[in-house]
C-alpha cells in the first residue's frame, strides 16, 4: 500500500529506477561509446531495473547548490536553508511503497512548483549516470549562466564536463511528473529541451560526449520511477587529459566541502585553492603527487581525528568528522565528510583521490564530541545522552541515521522527538 513519505526516515534504502532509451539507436551508440572503459561494463539494457541508494537520491534532493563555483554551498547556513525548503516538498509530493516512490495524484490542470521536477530530474539522472559511468559527484563541475547582450540565458548544460575512464562527457539532467511515465509522450518536450540545447552546445564541446537523462514519476498504482536515456556520447577526442579534471574537480568538491567542516582554517582553504591552479597551469597531476600541502610557514597541514570538540562518528575502519547545526524546527543537520577523503587532499595523494570511491549507504551511527553549551541547547528535543559539564563542554552520545554518498560526503538529519524537562533528563512522555 502507498503511504506518503511523511519524513525522510520513511525514503527507501533502495529505489528502483527502470532505464529505457528514447529511440532504438541510443542503446547501440551509448555501449559502443563505452566499451573501451574497462571500468564500464555495458549500460543497463532497455527497461532493465537499476536501485540508485538513499543516500545519493537525498543527496541531490536535499542538498544539490545553484552555485556552480560551490558544489555543496558556499556556508552550512546555505546548505541547511535549501534543505529545510527540500523536505516538506518531499513529503507532499511523493509517495512510497517498498523499493518505489511515485508522484502523489493531484487533480488534472493541478500545477507543481518548479523545483519539483528539477530536483526530481536531477536526484534520478544524476544517481543513474554515475552509476553508469563509475563516477561520483565530486567529478561534476557545473556550469556557470551566461548571458546575451540583451539579458537572455544563454543555453548551457545542467552540468558541465566529468572525466571518467574513457574520457570527458557532459549530462543535462531534466525532470517530470507525468500521467503515465512508460510512454514517451509524457517527456517529449523534455527530451526537445535538451536537443536543442545539444546543437547550441555542440560547437563549444565539440565531440565531447553529452548525455540526456529524463528522471520521471507519475501516480500509476504499479509506478515505478523512470530514467529515459537519450543522445548518447560519440568517441571523445583523444587529446584531452581527464585526468587533471577529474583531480581538480575532486580536489574542488572537497575543497567546499572541507572549508564547511573546518571553516577556521583559511590557510588550508588557500592552500587547496592554490594547488588546483598549479596543477592546472601546467596540465599534469604526477608531479604533485604526495607534496602535501604546507601552512604559510611551511609547516604541514596535520588533520587531528582525535579531537573531541569536532562532531565524530564511526564504523569499522570509517571515521566521519563533521559540524551540526539547526536545519528547521523539527531538524538538526549533521554535515560530515569521510576521513580518507580528507588525507588524501592534504598529504596530496593524488593517484588514490583519482580512484576513491565511498561506499553509498545509510547506517545507524552514534555521534560523539564535547559540546558547547550552545551546541547542548540545539540538542533540546533529541535523543541525545549529554554528561556533566567540564570546562564549559559536555560530553555528547548522540543516535543518528548517517547517509555516506560515494563522494565521501555524508549527512545526518536528527529529528527532534522527544520533550526536555531540564538538563540531562528526557522524557517520552
Amino acid at each position: 500500500m502507498w503511504s506518503s513519505i511523511e519524513s525522510v526516515e520513511q525514503v527507501p534504502d533502495e529505489i528502483e529506477v527502470r532505464v529505457d532509451y528514447y529511440r532504438k539507436s541510443d542503446y547501440a551508440d551509448l555501449k559502443n561509446a563505452l566499451k573501451q572503459c574497462s571500468a564500464i561494463k555495458i549500460p543497463p539494457e532497455k527497461g532493465e531495473v537499476m536501485k540508485i541508494t538513499k543516500s545519493e537520491f537525498l543527496a541531490y534532493w536535499l542538498f544539490e547548490d545553484k552555485d556552480p563555483t560551490h558544489p555543496l554551498a558556499r556556508d552550512f547556513e546555505t546548505l541547511a536553508r535549501d534543505a529545510a525548503k527540500a523536505i516538506p516538498a518531499l513529503s507532499f509530493h511523493f509517495e512510497s511503497k517498498g523499493s518505489q516512490i511515485r508522484a502523489r495524484y493531484m487533480e488534472p490542470g493541478t500545477e507543481r512548483p518548479g523545483d519539483i521536477p528539477t530536483r526530481l530530474g536531477v536526484s534520478v539522472g544524476l544517481s543513474v549516470v554515475n552509476k553508469i559511468l563509475g563516477i561520483t559527484r565530486a567529478d561534476w563541475n557545473k556550469i556557470k549562466k551566461t548571458y546575451t547582450t540583451k539579458g537572455k540565458e544563454k543555453p548551457r548544460f545542467d552540468y558541465d564536463l566529468a572525466g571518467t575512464p574513457a574520457g570527458f562527457v557532459a549530462v543535462e539532467n531534466k525532470g517530470g511528473i507525468v500521467f503515465d511515465n512508460t510512454r514517451k509522450t509524457g517527456v517529449s518536450a523534455r527530451k526537445t529541451e535538451i536537443v536543442s540545447g545539444k546543437k547550441a552546445l555542440r560547437p563549444f564541446y565539440g565531440s565531447v560526449p553529452l548525455i540526456g537523462a529524463i528522471g520521471v514519476a507519475d501516480s500509476r498504482e504499479d509506478s515505478r520511477l523512470k530514467c529515459w536515456l537519450l543522445d548518447p556520447p560519440m568517441v571523445p577526442p583523444d587529446d584531452l587529459n581527464p585526468e587533471v579534471f577529474q583531480i581538480t574537480s575532486r580536489l574542488r568538491y572537497h575543497r567546499s566541502l572541507m572549508k564547511m567542516v573546518f571553516p577556521k582554517w583559511e590557510s588550508l582553504d588557500h592552500s587547496i585553492a592554490e594547488r588546483i591552479e598549479s596543477i592546472l597551469s601546467e596540465n599534469q597531476w604526477k608531479h604533485f603527487e604526495k607534496l602535501a600541502l604546507k601552512r604559510p610557514n611551511g609547516a604541514r597541514f596535520q588533520l587531528k581525528w582525535n579531537e573531541v570538540r569536532k562532531v565524530q562518528a564511526n564504523s569499522g575502519d570509517k571515521l566521519w568528522v563533521g559540524v551540526i547545526g539547526k536545519l528547521s524546527p523539527t531538524y538538526l543537520l549533521y554535515i560530515a565528510m569521510e576521513h580518507h577523503w580528507a588525507n588524501a587532499v592534504v598529504e596530496q595523494d593524488l593517484s588514490s583521490l583519482l580512484t576513491m570511491q565511498s561506499p553509498s549507504r545509510t547506517e545507524e551511527v552514534m555521534l560523539q564530541w564535547q559540546a558547547t553549551n550552545r551546541e547542548c541547547a540545539l540538542l533540546i528535543g533529541t535523543k541525545a545522552e549529554i554528561g556533566a559539564t567540564h570546562d564549559g563542554r559536555s560530553p555528547v552520545n548522540l543516535p543518528a541515521t548517517l547517509n555516506q554518498t560515494s563522494s565521501g560526503f555524508a549527512f545526518a538529519l536528527i529529528k527532534k522527538e522527544r520533550k526536555w524537562h531540564k538538563l540531562n533528563t528526557y522524557s517520552d512522555q
